[in-house]
């Protein structure tokens, strides 16, 4: 493996890690701001323990004594929601391991080039991993940029700890869109399977872990989802045979993806 394809992929899309990056570390920055103090974060749990339930269990918060500190609000109010946006960039850059440009007719092209298919697929996942990586310390600078601003004293190394945990969570989500991309071609095909299955995931996961004894709560462990809980690393710290078992589903995708790519016909 030369690298060649890793390092092309980078340089094309330094712009679009610019943009994710630059967009997660503002909701990181605007989030911390409007916390400045022990007072402001009193009277936003205020506000939101008069939601209704459903909407609190939206933000993953199933006890409003939950964000009573600084961490447990980030948690709940920042970490749920950057689950969301990295699903979506997950699949975003999933699929563009291979589906965008077959579905451009282009990659019968890119196949021409003196060098093999597996090589093509691992080199873009581990470029479109270390994008992600990227994308995750942007928002941490962010958050923590902001937090020098407040007069609010957290406890970082817990803050670092769900930074950290949603580089699996993210590395697992790039492998499944990956492997719909390489099992379907066509990107409306591998982006309908992509997010349904991502969808179902969270859904599952969310609603699995709110009804306990339930149908959704026995398939909860099937979703990667349930592997990251900001709440839990708040209070506990990594879990890191979650963490350690995420990263091995994402290597079992990966080559399973690679498998697919290189025994179906590519579409021109």
């Amino acid at each position: 493996m030369t690298g060649s394809i890793f390092w092309l992929t980078l340089r094309h899309r330094w712009r679009f890690t610019l943009l994710w990056g630059i967009g997660l570390a503002l909701i990181g920055w605007v989030t911390m701001a409007a916390i400045p103090n022990m007072e402001s974060l009193t009277r936003l749990t205020e506000a939101i323990a008069n939601m209704p339930p459903v909407m609190l269990q939206m933000l993953g918060v199933d006890d409003v004594s939950q964000l009573a500190g600084p961490e447990s609000f980030l948690a709940s109010a920042y970490f749920a929601r950057a689950i969301i946006l990295m699903a979506v960039f997950a699949v975003v850059v999933g699929l563009a391991v291979s589906s965008d440009e077959e579905s451009e007719g282009i990659l019968d092209v890119v196949l021409s080039w003196p060098l093999p298919r597996w090589q093509l697929q691992l080199e873009r996942f581990l470029a479109f991993a270390l994008i992600g990586v990227i994308v995750v310390a942007f928002s941490w600078i962010g958050l923590w940029v902001g937090l020098r601003g407040t007069e609010l004293v957290i406890n970082e190394a817990r803050m670092v700890d769900n930074f950290i945990g949603l580089v699996p969570l993210t590395l697992a989500l790039i492998a499944i869109a990956m492997l719909c991309g390489a099992a379907f071609g066509r990107r409306a095909l591998a982006l309908g399977a992509a997010s349904g299955v991502v969808m179902a995931g969270y859904i599952v996961s969310f609603l699995g872990g709110s009804t306990e004894g339930s149908f959704l709560n026995t398939l909860s462990p099937l979703s990667p989802f349930h592997y990251y809980n900001p709440n839990a690393i708040t209070r506990e710290g990594l879990n890191y045979g979650e963490m350690g078992l995420l990263l091995v589903v994402t290597v079992v995708l990966v080559g399973l993806s690679v498998w697919l790519f290189q025994r179906r016909d590519v579409g021109v």
